[in-house]
């Protein structure tokens, strides 16, 4: 098993070094009290309304899904960006980007879209009324709860493949449902599909990165430090 990790590790370097720089992980304390309720229809949004999928985990509620928007909170439409010029030009320029995985809509339906780090921090709200972009500490928070291993407990417990790698699914123990949605590049290249879930945070680092969260295969969860450019997927978690 030791050597299928480190060659994992290899074959994820161009991965990392496209869509985001490794950070220490979470701090995890581990606490076995699960309060965990999923309820509601899947991928439902209407004038900025959610009616999606949710679960409580701890004092937070989360979307028990990625979010799937193409219009703002206010209701203005967020550019689709299908091409690598296109992607990467919004990247150059600094304006906000959404897309599927691959282009398809199929991959939308399971995993969401992509969004760069524009959209995420757009003043016009890129999350559905009463709820909000997660932030660096509300993860921090989540790990804190879930104790350890945390990827483990929180990834999806089916849809995980690498070959060689058996130890893939997580159990889900939570309801949080997460799903290897893979990244988009700065570039336009996509990269990691079924192997990966790569998630922003509201965060910025500095002017050209912003904090996010990565699951693998493996069971941990891994802090990351994002090009603005990137396209990750998103979870919310509701205003208090």
């Amino acid at each position: 098993m030791k050597k299928i990790k480190k060659l994992l590790f290899v074959g994820a370097f161009a991965f990392i070094a496209s869509c985001g720089s490794s950070e220490t992980g979470d701090t995890a304390k581990s606490d076995n009290t699960t309060d965990s309720t999923a309820t509601e229809s899947a991928n439902s949004f209407k004038e900025s309304i959610y009616n999606g999928s949710k679960v409580k985990i701890g004092n937070q509620i989360w979307m028990a899904e990625n979010l799937n928007v193409d219009v703002f909170s206010n209701g203005e439409p967020i550019p689709e960006a299908k091409t690598a010029k296109e992607w990467n030009d919004a990247a150059k320029n600094e304006k906000p980007a959404w897309c599927y995985y691959d282009n398809d809509a199929e991959n939308g339906k399971k995993f969401g879209k992509l969004y760069n780090w524009f959209a995420v921090s757009d003043p016009r709200g890129l999350a559905p009324k009463g709820w909000h972009v997660s932030s660096h500490e509300e993860w921090i928070a989540l790990s804190a709860f879930v104790g350890s291993p945390v990827g483990k407990k929180i990834k999806n417990d089916s849809g995980w493949d690498l070959s060689g790698w058996t130890e893939s699914n997580g159990d889900n123990s939570y309801g949080f449902n997460g799903l290897p949605g893979g990244c988009r590049s700065d570039d336009g290249t996509f990269l990691s599909l079924n192997g990966y879930g790569y998630f922003w945070t509201s965060t910025e680092n500095n002017i050209t990165t912003a904090h996010g969260r990565s699951l693998a295969v493996y069971d941990d969860i891994d802090r990351k430090k994002s090009s603005k450019g990137s396209g990750l997927t998103v979870r919310c978690i509701k205003d208090k």
